[in-house]
């Protein structure tokens, strides 16, 4: 069998000779296993190639040739090394000039059959390419649902140091927070609301262990809320889960905005948060749609100078909001 001739020249780069005599050895015998092997190992190397050098059709062409042997779960190792590669063609994608999300679909279409070993470092770092890629997309929640959050590894749970000494959030919480905004309401073109109710209290349990195991992570709990909220949860629930999130991020505009939304129908108390908002120190482009949605109440008070000044009489909101709940 010339498997270590064909290993010798695959790892010194003469890959056509390389891939002459595999394709030789097993056009000889069809089924024999070890020249699919030999021969699959080819593919990787060329796909590893194309991955260096950006050309994605080819690389997808390769993986395609490797993905027809239909190897079994057990060829562990050309699956893991698969994974890495894979998670490298998706961050080299990331980077390019002419990248494009379909391509990006069109690569987690081509290797999401291949087998992967479950969890690990190499699933781990397929999972935070794509994480990257689809964070924003409506791809999220199903490559997020396939990816599965139960195969996280102890080393996501925990903050990345980058190599400048700055530490990156937690890729489990990062995870959890893009899950739970694509699950909030959206407003669709035609004005309609789309929720996913039945998706978003699957999700609840699984949100509501992260923020009790996990109290250093400073956002599930704020999109814990926000999908209570979306849920008609009652206002006790929410406060109880709310506050504490707000006192931590007290300084955060936005926190603000969020408690507001639990007194909806209450305007006096949804002005005290909107006033304390805007008298943190956030850059004005940001506070624009809440100034917009505080003039409105104000306009509907018949308060006209104060909607016209926006922060008129703001310092007693203030003090009522902190009076109340002990905030500050």
């Amino acid at each position: 069998m010339p498997a270590k001739e064909i290993k010798e020249l695959r790892l010194s780069g003469k890959l056509a000779e390389a891939l002459a005599m595999a394709e030789m050895e097993l056009m000889e015998a069809p089924d024999n296993i070890w020249g699919k092997r030999n021969l699959s190992w080819v593919y990787y190397a060329y796909a590893k190639l194309h991955e260096e050098q950006g050309s994605f059709d080819l690389y997808v062409e390769q993986i395609e040739k490797i993905k027809g042997f239909n190897f079994s779960i057990d060829e562990v190792f050309l699956f893991d090394s698969l994974t890495w590669l894979n998670g490298k063609m998706c961050f080299h994608l990331l980077k390019m000039q002419d990248y494009e999300i379909s391509k990006m679909v069109r690569l987690w279409h081509t290797v999401k059959d291949l087998h992967y070993t479950k969890p690990s470092e190499s699933y781990s770092f397929f999972y935070k390419g794509f994480h990257k890629a689809f964070k924003d997309t409506i791809y999220f929640l199903e490559f997020a649902d396939w990816w599965n959050f139960e195969n996280f590894i102890e080393r996501d749970f925990q903050k990345e140091a980058l190599p400048n000494g700055k530490e990156v959030m937690a890729l489990v919480e990062q995870a959890y927070i893009s899950y739970a905004k694509q699950l909030l309401p959206k407003q669709e073109p035609d004005g309609s609301i789309t929720f996913d109710k039945a998706k978003t209290s699957a999700f609840m349990p699984k949100l509501e262990s992260i923020v009790e195991k996990y109290p250093k992570y400073q956002y599930p709990g704020y999109f814990q809320a926000k999908l209570l909220l979306a849920l008609g949860e009652d206002k006790e629930q929410l406060l109880s889960i709310l506050l504490p999130f707000v006192k931590r991020k007290r300084n955060d505009f936005w926190a603000w905005d969020v408690l507001s939304e639990v007194f909806k129908d209450d305007n006096e108390i949804v002005l005290a948060c909107y006033c304390k908002a805007l008298s943190l120190n956030s850059p004005e482009e940001m506070l624009v749609n809440l100034r917009q949605r505080m003039a409105a109440i104000l306009i509907d008070m018949k308060l006209y100078n104060e909607a016209k000044q926006k922060l008129k009489n703001c310092w007693l909101h203030d003090k009522q909001i902190n009076g109340l709940y002990q905030i500050s």
